[in-house]
C-alpha cells in the first residue's frame, strides 16, 4: 500500500512537472514570437520613417531649387527692368528735359507744327498755348523768324497750367495737341521700349535656369 501511494505520488509529481515544463515552453515560445513580431514591426516602422524622411528631404530639395530658380529669375527680371529704366532715363528723359529747357528747341517745334498743320484746319487760325513766362519770348522769336505764320493767324496765348512745352489747337475746334517734355518722353519711351526689351529680355522665356 505504501509503495502504491509512493508510485501514485511520483506519477502525479512527474505529470505536474511535465505539464509545467510544457506550459513554460509554450509561454517562452509565445514571448519569443511576440518579441520577434515587435522587432519586425519596429524594423518596418523604422524603414517607413526613413523612407518618409528621404521623401521629405527630396521634396524640400526640389522646392528649394524651384524657389531659388524663381527668385533668381525675378531678380534678373527686376535688374533688367531697372537697366531698361536707367537706359530710357539717360537716352530719352534727360535729353528731352534738357531740350525743353531750351527756348529755341521749343520754338522750332512750334514752327514745325504750325507749318505742317492741315491747311483745311489752319484756315481758321491756330492758337499756341505756352507757359505764361514764355509768351513774350515765343512771340519775339516767331516775329523775327517766321512773321508770315503770325500774319496767317497764328496766335500765342499764355497758359497757367503749362510748366514747359506748348499746346496747339485750331482756333474754332474743340481739340488740342499737347507737346510737353512728359508727352515727348512718353512717346519716345514707347518707341524705343520694344527694341530695348528685345535686347534685354530676348531668350528669357523658356529658360530652365
Amino acid at each position: 500500500m505504501h509503495e502504491k501511494l509512493k508510485e501514485l505520488t511520483e506519477k502525479i509529481y512527474q505529470e505536474g512537472v511535465t505539464k509545467a515544463n510544457e506550459e513554460a515552453e509554450k509561454i517562452i515560445a509565445e514571448a519569443k514570437k511576440k518579441s520577434e513580431e515587435i522587432v519586425k514591426s519596429a524594423h518596418k516602422e523604422a524603414e517607413k520613417m526613413q523612407k518618409e524622411a528621404r521623401q521629405k528631404a527630396e521634396e524640400l530639395r526640389k522646392n528649394t531649387e524651384s524657389e531659388l530658380r524663381i527668385a533668381f529669375r525675378q531678380a534678373m527680371s527686376a535688374l533688367k527692368q531697372e537697366i531698361e529704366k536707367m537706359i530710357l532715363t539717360r537716352t530719352v528723359d534727360e535729353p528731352v528735359e534738357e531740350a525743353f529747357r531750351s527756348g529755341e528747341f521749343v520754338n522750332r517745334l512750334i514752327i514745325t507744327m504750325a507749318e505742317k498743320w492741315d491747311p483745311e484746319q489752319s484756315e481758321n487760325g491756330l492758337i499756341v498755348l505756352v507757359p505764361e513766362e514764355k509768351q513774350k519770348e515765343t512771340e519775339k522769336y516767331l516775329k523775327e523768324n517766321v512773321p508770315q505764320l503770325l500774319k496767317k493767324g497764328l496766335k500765342i496765348q499764355p497758359s497757367s497750367s503749362l510748366m514747359n512745352g506748348f499746346e496747339i489747337k485750331p482756333e474754332k475746334a474743340g481739340f488740342k495737341i499737347s507737346i510737353t517734355d512728359k508727352d515727348l518722353e512718353a512717346y519716345l519711351r514707347e518707341y524705343f521700349r520694344p527694341g530695348l526689351r528685345k535686347m534685354l529680355f530676348e531668350g528669357e522665356n523658356g529658360q530652365d535656369g
